[in-house]
């Protein structure tokens, strides 16, 4: 399992910067070049931001070169938030059909909430 967060580090106002999407790809390609395995992505709702977050992410993946990995998408509820999730999986990874049966599983469950 990995884990891949971004964190603001620094509070004011948050203006888009294209090294942060340029090290945001690196970082997944170079992932996706030593592994076959997949990243969950998830956008919670602490700050009622989520919905800013997919769009900026979706607007990243459609900029990248990632042409052998597709994103699949999908939201839950746990008590306290909102959940927005992303998949990343390429697209010849062996294990894909069960990866995705088990990240719409997580989904049903919340994330285990």
């Amino acid at each position: 399992m990995y884990m891949f967060n971004i964190e603001l580090v620094k509070k004011g106002k948050v203006c888009k910067d294209d090294k942060i999407r340029l090290t945001i790809e690196y970082v997944l390609s170079i992932f996706f070049q030593e592994n076959i395995n997949a990243i969950i992505i998830v956008m919670d709702s602490m700050d009622n931001k989520q919905n800013a977050r997919q769009r900026l992410f979706d607007s990243w993946f459609r900029q990248s070169n990632y042409s052998n990995v597709e994103k699949y998408e999908a939201a839950c509820e746990t008590d306290d938030l909102q959940l927005l999730t992303m998949l990343l999986i390429e697209k010849s990874n062996p294990f894909k059909s069960q990866i995705l049966e088990d990240y719409y599983d997580l989904i049903k469950i919340n994330f285990y909430s």
